[in-house]
């Protein structure tokens, strides 16, 4: 769309028309007019197929008179009280079939037509041959800013699929293979998300399920359904809700990006400005390792997609729960010591940015 755009504020319809409009019109006699028309290159669309009757004129010099006809191309309406031989060529020129090039360019070849119904094209002046080398040269350069232009006003988008079937699509780009991301979503308008509050994430808070052993597709067809029911008075949607849960096999979303979760803080800081992931509590160690990995290589494709620094990722911990006299939760215990960040939440971190700076 940009590129035809663009061509069209150049003048430049197409490469026919480029290199063979805008060439000198000449007296049908043979001999070039001394003050050529020179035609400027313009669209199919845009080119009269007639001439108008007002531009009348005759083929052959009438006595006492110069007046000439254009070329006889432009099968322009003739006059139905002509005779003799002038009679003859006007019946000629109007059965005459103009000569082209491409079938929605019959204008773009000038040509004269002799008596006999030869016909040869004109030169082109050296002016037109310069401009129209110009313009000819310049449409790679306009080409590439035009594709330039339309790949910058695209937009990242997903389509997923809700707990009731019906598609919807998603303000986010497509996560790594690795992560293994598929999309479970709550319905709009029912559950956790009957009423929803706009989220700009600009955190990323961690949990852990406090759930041993169930597995994030267990958490997200329960999250779809409306079983995780609120515990508090304080939660504005009735609900518990939040954006991805993450075990040893894959990451289910369950909550498109713009919209706030319930997984925090209620009214506070935590659930207005980020992204919620649940990482599965999983009794085997070497499982509950491959979903930290998983959760890292998850985290770190967010911080891309959402334009998240690291030191915004942070533990339940971080957010003080104010309807509890400021208590901080001991969130994710998986990765706590003694309920504060300490060595293993610092593994973590460097565990994500190692994925984050290879383009995880």
């Amino acid at each position: 769309m940009w590129s035809a755009a663009l061509l069209r504020r150049f003048g430049i319809c197409s490469l026919p028309a480029v290199i063979l409009s805008g060439v000198p019109e000449a007296n049908v006699g043979g001999t070039q007019s001394k003050n050529p028309v020179e035609q400027p290159a313009r669209c199919p669309w845009d080119w009269p197929q007639t001439r108008p009757n007002n531009q009348r004129a005759s083929l052959v010099k009438r006595r006492g008179s110069s007046t000439t006809r254009p070329p006889a191309f432009a099968l322009g309406r003739f006059a139905q009280n002509d005779t003799g031989e002038e009679a003859a060529l006007n019946a000629a020129a109007r059965n005459a079939t103009p000569p082209t090039i491409h079938e929605h360019c019959s204008h773009a070849l000038p040509l004269r037509r002799t008596i006999n119904g030869s016909m040869f094209p004109f030169e082109p002046s050296r002016t037109l041959a310069k401009d129209y080398v110009v313009k000819i040269a310049a449409i790679p350069f306009v080409l590439c800013v035009g594709f330039l232009l339309e790949s910058c006003s695209t937009t990242k988008q997903e389509t997923a699929t809700a707990g009731n079937g019906s598609p919807e699509t998603l303000s986010q780009s497509a996560a790594p293979a690795d992560v293994n991301l598929r999309q479970m979503i709550v319905p709009h308008g029912r559950y956790g998300r009957h009423i929803e509050f706009p989220l700009h994430a600009t955190y990323i808070t961690i949990h852990s399920t406090d759930n041993p052993n169930a597995t994030a597709l267990q958490h997200a067809r329960g999250m779809a359904v409306g079983a995780f029911r609120a515990r508090t008075k304080w939660n504005r949607t009735g609900y518990m809700t939040w954006h991805f849960t993450v075990d040893d096999v894959q990451a289910i979303q369950s909550l498109p990006l713009n919209i706030q979760g319930e997984h925090a803080d209620h009214d506070g800081p935590g659930n207005m400005t980020s992204i919620g992931i649940e990482i599965c509590e999983l009794r085997n160690p070497a499982r509950q390792a491959a979903a930290l990995d998983r959760a890292a290589r998850l985290t770190a494709w967010l911080m891309h997609d959402q334009n998240i620094p690291l030191d915004h990722v942070v533990p339940h911990y971080h957010w003080p729960q104010w309807h509890f006299h400021g208590n901080q939760k001991n969130c994710p215990r998986i990765l706590l010591e003694h309920g504060r960040p300490g060595p293993r939440w610092e593994a973590f971190l460097q565990k994500i940015n190692g994925y984050y700076e290879h383009g995880a």
